[in-house]
């Protein structure tokens, strides 16, 4: 038996946004069919920490990933992967998978919201590795005219923007505020773990869509709770962690569209069908007005990416 080790050098190295957004839409047809059991994650309390686990089980395999919540904790993630028989397939070490596989994650939301024949002006606020991932990866699906983006820090808001501009070839902007990142977007990625809202509601137009990548809790969000007011569509990737939130969770899981259950708008129309979500004034696949992706980590997903990457490793090696 081969069983496949993989560290981040090597995902940087092998896994191109490509691999990734093909694995993650695989993951959500089979969601979507019923064929990718996707519980919410589940917490183990270690004292002053926690490890974390999330799992899944699909028509290739099986497996979970596992992370810690301690106060020093390095961000490094475990994910280990078997196959449909039972066969340990491989084990991925490190932050860059799970990095690749949400902005992979960025890329369905954006293919689903964002008009496609258009350039897009997208705001980032918290310019750090999770916001970059969702560039890399929506720029394989939305062509992007320009990026603002904001941290706190000047310096690493200024390599934010350089990193964009030398590997991702975008127009890139270092602004000074949240504000200036906001106003007239296409796109707004809010990437921060605050526990607070770090933008205003009158900053925002009704034709933005907004990614927000921190928690929806009532005692810690991203966003004012206005904003779930005023959205015409919510779409989150795990509506089963929204759910697992309880009565903690900043909106009822009712108002939440699974994104699984949403149309590309460059599909075309496939009879076995995705599930029709008609909004009262707009299209199946493109509502009007103001449109949140909460990006929650659908289990599971990172198993598909890890198997792709995996397969091609051992395709190449053979």
């Amino acid at each position: 038996m081969t069983v496949t080790l993989v560290d981040d050098a090597t995902v940087i190295a092998h896994l191109d946004a490509e691999l990734a957004i093909r694995a993650i839409e695989e993951a959500l047809d089979e969601y979507r069919r019923g064929t990718l059991h996707a519980p919410a994650r589940l917490k183990s309390p270690l004292g002053q920490g926690s490890l974390v686990f999330t799992s899944g089980a699909f028509s290739q395999g099986y497996g979970f990933r596992a992370y810690d919540t301690f106060p020093a904790r390095s961000g490094e993630q475990l994910t280990v992967v078997w196959d449909q028989n039972g066969r340990l397939s491989g084990v991925v070490v490190g932050q860059e998978l799970g990095r690749r596989r949400t902005g992979a994650l960025g890329a369905a939301a954006a293919a689903r919201l964002l008009p496609v024949d258009e350039g897009l002006s997208v705001g980032v606020i918290g310019a750090g590795a999770q916001a970059f991932a969702q560039l890399w990866a929506i720029l394989r699906v939305n062509s992007i005219k320009d990026v603002r983006s904001y941290r706190r820090d000047p310096a690493a808001n200024l390599a934010f923007a350089q990193k964009v501009q030398d590997e991702l070839s975008i127009k890139s902007q270092a602004v000074t505020s949240a504000e200036a990142a906001s106003r007239e977007v296409n796109l707004l990625i809010i990437a921060t773990g605050a526990s607070e809202p770090v933008i205003e509601d009158s900053w925002i137009s009704d034709s933005c869509t907004i990614f927000t990548l921190g928690p929806k809790r009532r005692d810690a969000c991203e966003l004012p709770e206005s904003l779930f007011d005023r959205a015409q569509l919510i779409t989150s990737d795990s509506v089963a962690q929204i759910v697992a939130e309880g009565d903690e969770s900043i909106l009822p899981a009712n108002r939440v569209v699974p994104l699984a259950h949403l149309k590309p708008l460059t599909a075309k129309p496939d009879p076995s069908g995705w599930t029709a979500y008609e909004p009262a004034s707009a299209s199946v696949a493109h509502p009007l007005g103001l449109r949140l992706y909460l990006s929650t980590g659908l289990a599971g997903t990172e198993l598909f990416v890890a198997q792709s990457l995996i397969k091609k490793l051992q395709t190449a090696s053979s």
